[in-house]
C-alpha cells in the first residue's frame, strides 16, 4: 500500500471539526482556474491542489484537525504525512512525531479515491482566540508549491467526504470483533492460527490507549499502536466512553465523520473532542466499539483490551502518558525484592512496567507503615527522597525510597509500603 507513483492532479480537503450540514450545499469550486488551456494540459499534466481546513481543536498542547483528500486525476500519486505544516505567526510545525515513535507515512492514493484522516500537531500552549485567527496549514507538493488552507463552512455536504479509502482498511470495531472471536474459538478448543485465520500471523499486535487528562474532561487522547501488518483505522462515530454508572458519552458530533489512520508497524496519536464532559469522578471507565454501526461491545475479552485511563499529570502531552503508583493498573506494574535497610533508613525495591505508561512518584506520597498484630496502623514514616521519581522503560528498575529514622518500625513484624495511604506492597 506504501510507495511512491507518479504525479497527477490532487484534491484535497482538510475537513471541519464543525461539519454539520446541509445537503443540498456544494463543496467549494476546486478546478484549476489558473492552467492556461486545456491544450496544454493534456500536453503535460498540471497538479491542482485545493487545501481548506475547519475549526481547531486543542487538547494536551496538540493542534488536531481532520483531513478529507480526493484524487480527481486521472493517475495514482502518494499522500505524505511529511508534506503537511501548520504555521503559528510565523513559526512552522510538523506533524506530531514522538520520540522514537514512529507515526510517518507515505500512502498510495489512486484516482477518483478519498482518504479520512485526523493529523496532530505539538505546540506545547495553548493558543488564544486571537492568535488562533492567524493559524495557517499548507501542504506541499512534489514540485515544492505550497498550498495554503481554506476554511470551510459549517453548510459543507458531507457526502462529499465520505471515504472510500478507509473502507479498504480494517475498521477498529471489525478487528476487535475478529480478535475477540479468535479468543472465544481457542478457548473453546478450536485449533485455529491467526494466519489462517485473518492471513497475518502478527494480527493479535494492536494496541489502544484512551487518556482523559483530568484536568481537560471534555476531551480524550487516542493512541495506537499498530504491530501487526495489517492497516487499521478507527472511526470516531464507533467509539464510546462507558463510567461506572454505565452512563456511555459518544465522542461529539462534530468528529464523527472522521476516522483516525493507523498504517500497519506505526503509532497514531489524535485529541479528539466528546459530546459532554466527562465525570472523572465516575472512575473507572471503559471503552466501547462498534462496527458498521452495529451495536457497541466491549472490547475486554480481546487480547489486548482497550486500556482507558484518567491522568493527572498535568496539561501536556509529553507527560500526560504517566500514572502514578497508585493510578497505575496493579496488573501493569511488578513491586518486588524489598530490601530494608534500617541502618541507613533506606528501602530499595525493583519495579517493572508491563504498560505503555511512564511512572511517576513524589517522595512525600511514599511511607512506609507499620501494622499492629489486630491490623490497625501503627506508626508511620514518610519519604523524603525517592530516587528515580520517574522510570519510562520496561526494564526492571531499582527504585531507592530514603527516610529520616525508620528506628521506630524495626518492632513491627508487618510493614506495608503505601503511596497516598494506598498500598503498594508487603515489605515484612
Amino acid at each position: 500500500m506504501f510507495g511512491k507513483k507518479s504525479k497527477l492532479t490532487v484534491v484535497l480537503f482538510l475537513a471541519t471539526v464543525l461539519l454539520s450540514g446541509c445537503a443540498n450545499n456544494k463543496m467549494p469550486d476546486l478546478s484549476n482556474k489558473n492552467s492556461s488551456s486545456k491544450v496544454d494540459q493534456d500536453k503535460q499534466p498540471t497538479v491542482a491542489i485545493a487545501l481548506a481546513r475547519g475549526k481547531i481543536l486543542q487538547s494536551s498542547g496538540l493542534i488536531t484537525i481532520p483531513v478529507v483528500l480526493k484524487n480527481i486525476g486521472s493517475n495514482s500519486t502518494v499522500i505524505s504525512s511529511k508534506n503537511f505544516t501548520l504555521e503559528v505567526q510565523g513559526h512552522k510545525f510538523n506533524t506530531f512525531n514522538a520520540p522514537g515513535e514512529a507515526s510517518d507515512y507515505h500512502q498510495d492514493f489512486d484516482s477518483n479515491r478519498i482518504w479520512n484522516n485526523t493529523l496532530s500537531f505539538y505546540l506545547g500552549t495553548t493558543l488564544t482566540p486571537k492568535q488562533l485567527q492567524h493559524v495557517k496549514l499548507f501542504y506541499q507538493m512534489d514540485n515544492g508549491k505550497e498550498i495554503q488552507a481554506k476554511v470551510l463552512t459549517t453548510s459543507t455536504n458531507q457526502n462529499n467526504i465520505r471515504s472510500n479509502l478507509n473502507n479498504d482498511m480494517k475498521s477498529i470495531g471489525t478487528y476487535y470483533s475478529d480478535i475477540t472471536s479468535f479468543v472465544k474459538k481457542n478457548k473453546e478448543g478450536e485449533d485455529i492460527s491467526l494466519k489462517d485465520s485473518f492471513s497475518d500471523p502478527d494480527y493479535d499486535k494492536f494496541k489502544t490507549w484512551i487518556v482523559v487528562p483530568k484536568k481537560d474532561p471534555h476531551n480524550i487522547i487516542i493512541k495506537v499502536l499498530n504491530q501487526s501488518n495489517t492497516d487499521i483505522s478507527i472511526s470516531f462515530n464507533n467509539i464510546e466512553l462507558v463510567d461506572r454508572n454505565n452512563v456511555e458519552t459518544r465522542v461529539a458530533p462534530s468528529y464523527r465523520n472522521y476516522f483516525l489512520i493507523i498504517p500497519h508497524g506505526k503509532y497514531a496519536m489524535a485529541s479528539v473532542p466528546m459530546e459532554s464532559k466527562l465525570d472523572v469522578s465516575r472512575k473507572p471507565f471503559s471503552t466501547k466499539v462498534r462496527a458498521d454501526d452495529n451495536d457497541f461491545f466491549s472490547t475486554q475479552d480481546a487480547i489486548y483490551p482497550i486500556e482507558t485511563v484518567i491522568s493527572s499529570n498535568g496539561k501536556d502531552i509529553n507527560s500526560l502518558f504517566s500514572l502514578t503508583p497508585k493510578e497505575y493498573k496493579k496488573c501493569n506494574i511488578s513491586w518486588s525484592k524489598p530490601v530494608l535497610d534500617f541502618e541507613n533508613n533506606k528501602l530499595s525495591v525493583i519495579v517493572e512496567l508491563k504498560d505503555y505508561f511512564a511512572l511517576h512518584a513524589k517522595a512525600k506520597a511514599f511511607s512506609l507503615v507499620g501494622v499492629n498484630k489486630d491490623k490497625t496502623i501503627g506508626d508511620k514514616e514518610y519519604c523524603c527522597k525517592l530516587s528515580p521519581a520517574k522510570i519510562t522503560k520496561s526494564d526492571p528498575t531499582d527504585m531507592i525510597l530514603s527516610f529520616k529514622d525508620l528506628s521506630l518500625l524495626k518492632t513491627y513484624s508487618n510493614i506495608e509500603l503505601r503511596y497516598k495511604n494506598s498500598k503498594i506492597m508487603q515489605i515484612k
